[in-house]
């Protein structure tokens, strides 16, 4: 149920922006703070456990892409060195490599295992 909460929150935020993006409506407030949601979900998934209730390990390869994303929204909205969005699409390239190469060095061991189970 929480999932559906949040991709509907989601959905409904990306909505807002969009109609303020194409001139539609006013909502009042400033857009520049979306990279924040970013590194939030970023963050949470990064201190979530590394496999999640269907067995799958890429809890940590999504925190870090969220991670990414919110960093490079940040540097855009902010004007940091000068980039802007239609600048700054490279470092998203660029990371896309590392995380290529990282996962390829990495191989199977940097995998997550699951929790421990717990003893009685």
């Amino acid at each position: 149920m929480l999932r559906v909460a949040a991709g509907v929150l989601i959905i409904g935020v990306g909505l807002v922006t969009l109609g303020e993006r194409l001139d539609l409506f006013e909502p009042g407030y400033s857009g520049s703070g979306w990279p924040l949601v970013a590194l939030a979900v970023g963050f949470a998934r990064l201190a979530a456990p590394c496999v999640d209730h269907q067995g799958r390990s890429d809890s940590r390869r999504l925190a870090g892409w969220l991670l990414a994303i919110g960093t490079w929204g940040f540097i855009n909205e902010y004007r940091v060195m000068g980039l802007e969005y239609a600048t700054s699409w490279p470092l998203l390239v660029v990371y896309a490599g590392v995380d290529m190469v990282w996962r390829g060095a990495a191989g199977r061991h940097a995998r997550c295992s699951p929790p421990p189970e717990r003893t009685r």
